[in-house]
């Protein structure tokens, strides 16, 4: 004789979604919803995670494993991503006491480990990224492929910072920007670049920013 099972009740995925989002202000339920079905992680998880990761040298590579593990489910929590290239960047850029002062030219020119090309194999998982921010990197050791992959993938981006970065000439700082050329907002705050041959106007030529609200330039 055949074991009768019973039938248990499913609500549908929207219906779950409005429950877990009246939720939304308690954190202590939120996380029990995390535990009821892997369904439930990422709505659940959209409450919880406050959406912003900040890497640099000291923690990009247990972020790295967290994104190669079977069991991730933050990647589509992560609006706003900011990589620093300091090799004194603490965790908590928002918090973090300035390091001392030194020449950025001189910076970019030290032997060091271009760390941010081992994140492009997983720029496809943060393709939500809404908000993408670069400070102290220097572009001369990011590679071609690392611009592509930036270009393919942060495709919902809409602004765009960088900070205290160093191009080594007016034509680097333009390719940079011009992957992101559908980004409405665009910020580029103490970035050193070589403009000795830059005349008016003579970049506007080929340069199409389609999707351009604001840019913003504080050097």
């Amino acid at each position: 004789m055949q074991k009768e099972t019973a039938c248990v009740p499913q609500l549908a995925l929207e219906l779950i979604e409005a429950i877990i989002d009246h939720l939304h202000d308690d954190a202590q339920s939120l996380c029990r919803c995390a535990l009821v079905s892997r369904t439930w992680v990422a709505r659940t998880r959209s409450h919880l995670f406050d959406g912003k990761i900040a890497l640099n040298v000291w923690n990009h590579g247990r972020f790295i494993s967290l994104l190669e593990s079977p069991h991730c489910t933050v990647t589509s929590s992560i609006r706003s991503l900011l990589i620093d290239g300091r090799d004194d960047s603490t965790t908590d850029i928002a918090d973090a006491v300035e390091p001392p002062a030194k020449d950025p030219l001189a910076v970019a020119n030290e032997p060091g480990e271009v760390w941010i090309s081992k994140l492009a194999p997983h720029f496809p998982a943060l393709s939500e990224v809404h908000t993408l921010a670069f400070h102290h990197v220097h572009w001369s050791q990011i590679s071609e492929a690392t611009h592509k992959a930036m270009e393919l993938n942060f495709r919902k981006l809409q602004a765009l910072n960088l900070t205290a970065c160093v191009c080594s000439s007016f034509d680097t700082m333009l390719d940079t920007i011009s992957a992101f050329c559908n980004t409405p907002d665009i910020d580029i705050h103490k970035t050193i670049t070589n403009v000795d041959d830059f005349t008016p106007g003579r970049y506007v030529r080929s340069k199409h920013y389609p999707g351009l609200i604001s840019v913003g330039a504080n050097t």
